[in-house]
């Protein structure tokens, strides 16, 4: 009979890091594995009756969200009730405990659950924020209210370890409030916050889902690039243009749209030459779209993560405005033949590439990665798992899109494949225009006039190539300004000829320029996807390989 109370005056002896609570629990262990069980019952119920107080204050927080004023808790408040933001309540309101060594501030036995515990009891806050009369409060459920010794060691598992069968009736305890205020708190976000709904409106609005509605948002937004409206950077315009398009899906809420250009005097006139705010694609990055959620679905898309559909959105409407410019453009109805085809395979190469970059994000990427993340969040367990599905999708899609730092090198490729398409049209609307005037005033002074106009938009267009037609350091950095910079030996007197052969070599260096870039982007491609890193993105080097191998992309 002694021999037992030897064992706990060595555990009450003990003035180690270690609550007394801890070291129960660690003898029982040792007591059971040795053999001693006279020993080992006599500790384990002492360990049990002081389970039940310790776990008196956890159950107080697991049911009604309380946490008691002791300050050695499992759980801390971050701040006052008053103080919190509600839009980032479950990320910032509440967290676990831990000593200055960086360990939880809990016996071992409960490091596996804690996360948990703290799950439990924020869903608890969380529904009483979303349900604040007492009627819709959460209802106290019939649980099992302690943990004793014969429900842990019933007859027949005498030969099984006690720390498993401990683990497995506390993880039960824990699992089965856990289970029933998540499941309580999941089904409302889905059905009355509306969460699925703002899913939607993210999709439509970033993610171009509905093609009809941002061809419209995106139409608006070149014909006042092409026109340089000095009210471009109206907020209040802005934001009736894009509230207007999207009126018309029930999924989107109107009022929580808001479009912005961050720099203001991106299409504004400046002495005798325009901005470059319709010269490359690169100024689209200005334009910035808001959709303002509800503050439950803001603990579930993070507002960090608006960075990368923000990103998404500007990559979609860029390769747009290539595929719009060039859509546009005709030949000249006296062309000749040699600078026809030099035309048309310019043209149906910068749209075969075009296209099949969309085809890629749109087809490849986003809506399959949308349906597994539509998947994966009805099938998580809390709210802990919904964040975690969705950071997942938002990582996946940002390395898929190419917009990953891994991938900058390759998308700069691609940004200035689309800013060469920006200057085809450019020159190609220049000589078409210069061409146009000759035919429409006869005489020399006439030709000397329009052919001088044409100098100053060349002279134009290559100081922009040098000052931002691309990244410093891209593949396209020195080939951009050759590009469009002016052949020697051609001046104001130059016959028609002249002319026409400036057109065509241009036409042809961009030419050049292209299957050189677009080599450079499917061979990176290539390499990244090899190495084991991003396999799928062998499929898009496979579809850049059709351009004249018999399969020719979307167009």
């Amino acid at each position: 009979m002694i021999r037992p109370f030897r064992s706990l005056g060595r555990i009450i002896a003990n003035r180690g890091d270690s609550s007394h609570l801890e070291h129960l629990y660690l003898a029982a262990c040792a007591l059971q594995s040795t053999g001693n069980m006279p020993a080992y019952g006599f500790i384990a119920t002492i360990f049990f009756s002081c389970l039940r107080t310790y776990l008196r204050p956890i159950r107080l927080w697991m049911e009604e969200g309380l946490i008691p004023p002791a300050s050695d808790f499992l759980i801390a408040q971050t701040e006052p009730d008053a103080e919190v933001e509600l839009g980032t309540f479950w990320h910032s309101q509440f967290h676990l405990r831990r000593t200055p060594h960086g360990s939880l501030n809990a016996p071992s036995f409960v490091h596996p659950v804690a996360q948990r515990i703290l799950t439990t009891g924020k869903s608890v806050v969380f529904l009483k924020l979303l349900l604040p009369t007492a009627e819709d409060a959460p209802p106290t459920a019939n649980y099992n209210l302690e943990i004793t010794f014969e429900d842990v060691c019933y007859p027949g598992t005498e030969l099984a370890p006690f720390t498993s069968l401990f683990l497995a009736a506390f993880n039960r305890w824990i699992t089965a409030r856990h289970h029933s205020i998540s499941s309580r708190l999941r089904t409302h976000l889905f059905e009355n916050c509306g969460l699925w709904k703002s899913l939607d409106a993210l999709d439509l609005i970033f993610f171009a889902r509905n093609g009809f509605l941002f061809e419209s948002l995106a139409q608006g937004i070149f014909e006042k690039l092409d026109r340089k409206a000095a009210t471009w950077n109206d907020r209040f315009l802005l934001t009736e243009q894009v509230q207007s398009v999207f009126s018309s899906a029930p999924q989107i809420e109107p009022h929580r749209l808001r479009m912005v250009v961050r720099k203001e005097d991106l299409f504004s006139r400046s002495a005798h030459k325009d901005t470059t705010g319709c010269k490359t694609v690169n100024s689209l990055e200005n334009v910035e779209v808001e959709y303002r959620l509800p503050w439950p679905v803001l603990n579930i898309v993070r507002q960090d993560s608006f960075d990368t559909y923000r990103r998404v959105f500007t990559f979609l409407l860029q390769l747009r405005r290539a595929r719009y410019l060039l859509e546009r453009l005709s030949p000249q109805r006296r062309q000749a033949d040699a600078e026809a085809k030099v035309f048309y395979a310019l043209r149906q190469r910068l749209l075969w590439f075009s296209g099949v970059i969309v085809g890629y994000v749109t087809d490849l990427v986003l809506r399959p990665l949308t349906a597994v993340l539509r998947r994966d969040l009805g099938k998580a367990d809390d709210v802990d798992g919904m964040v975690a599905t969705h950071s997942a999708f938002i990582v996946k899609v940002k390395e898929h899109c190419l917009l990953g730092t891994k991938l900058a090198p390759i998308h700069k490729g691609v940004i200035c494949i689309l800013n060469l398409a920006v200057k085809f049209s450019r020159v190609h609307s220049a000589f078409q225009s210069q061409a146009g005037g000759e035919t429409s005033t006869p005489g020399r002074g006439g030709r000397r006039r329009r052919r001088h106009r044409g100098h100053d938009s060349s002279d134009e267009d290559e100081e922009d190539a040098e000052n931002e037609g691309s990244t410093p350091g891209s593949p396209s950095s020195t080939g951009m300004t050759s590009v469009l910079g002016r052949e020697d030996g051609g001046d104001g007197d130059d016959e028609d000829g002249d002319e026409q052969a400036r057109y065509l070599n241009r036409l042809s260096a961009m030419s050049d320029e292209v299957r050189g870039l677009v080599g450079f982007v499917k061979e990176g491609l290539r390499g990244v996807a090899r190495a084991g890193v991003m396999p799928h993105l062998e499929m898009l080097a496979e579809a850049l390989e059709g351009y004249g191998a018999g399969w020719n992309g979307p167009t």
